[in-house]
């Protein structure tokens, strides 16, 4: 999770890649199949499918994402609470991602999936002023999505904040214990789903969802949008890890 300190340079310098919301209008189901933020799907593309389904019908949405941008995750996450709404968690659940599962009335979670929550992080530069003021925003975020995944579990904030420093991945059935999901799910194609993202960028990622594939794109702003889109989020990450 990030507060999204280089936006207007990336705005400048690349073309954003375009990220699919899928909807399936038969099954009222939303996809949320990426990167969270700028790079993948933002706050508005996500609304901008939501208006796709029918309101009057329960909503299931479907997690496959490593996380991303605060922002656009509370603010995706806050959206589907206003709806009847149950989580799939189909393959990885990490960072804002496991926040927005926290939206579901239940959560069920593939018994291969992966969910992982941490500490928010930022890249910042500046005087003693400057770093101070972004420390105390990050502890203001921390504690907003601390009561988030309080939606949920019955574990106490300092529990929750514990977790979160230490970077904790956790099997659906770990997941289960601790009160993040409602329910576990049969396996499906969780792992073939996990190995879309380069998960070396977490601290304590397991080996087996470390890549070792070098992705560069082709050049800025052209080239494959998904290469170009994982390309940054492993450059934002590996300049910061927590």
């Amino acid at each position: 999770m990030k507060i999204n300190k280089f936006r207007a340079i990336a705005n400048k310098r690349i073309e954003r890649p375009k990220s699919l919301v899928q909807v399936n209008a038969t099954s009222n189901e939303i996809y949320l199949y990426d990167e969270i933020g700028f790079f993948g799907i933002t706050a508005t593309d996500f609304i901008s499918a939501l208006n796709d389904t029918d309101p009057n019908q329960r909503l299931t949405v479907r997690i496959n994402s490593p996380g991303g941008d605060i922002t656009d995750g509370v603010a995706i996450m806050n959206n589907l609470a206003e709806r009847d709404v149950d989580v799939q968690i189909d393959g990885f659940a990490a960072s804002i991602a496991s926040v927005i599962a926290m939206a579901g009335d239940s959560v069920r979670m593939a018994e291969n999936a992966t969910f992982m929550i941490h500490n928010p992080w930022t890249i910042v530069a500046g005087d003693a002023a400057v770093l101070r003021k972004e420390a105390a925003t990050l502890d203001l975020f921390k504690a907003t999505l601390v009561s988030s995944y309080q939606r949920h579990t019955d574990l106490s904030p300092d529990e929750i904040s514990n977790l979160m420093d230490a970077e904790t991945w956790m099997t659906a059935a770990q997941a289960l214990e601790k009160g993040f999901i409602t329910e576990i799910g049969s396996q499906g194609n969780a792992q073939a789903q996990l190995n879309n993202f380069d998960l070396s960028i977490f601290r304590n990622a397991p080996e087996r969802f470390r890549t070792k594939k070098e992705e560069r794109p082709t050049n800025s702003g052209a080239g494959g949008s998904d290469d170009l889109r994982r390309y940054f989020f492993k450059l934002r990450h590996q300049q910061n890890l927590l």
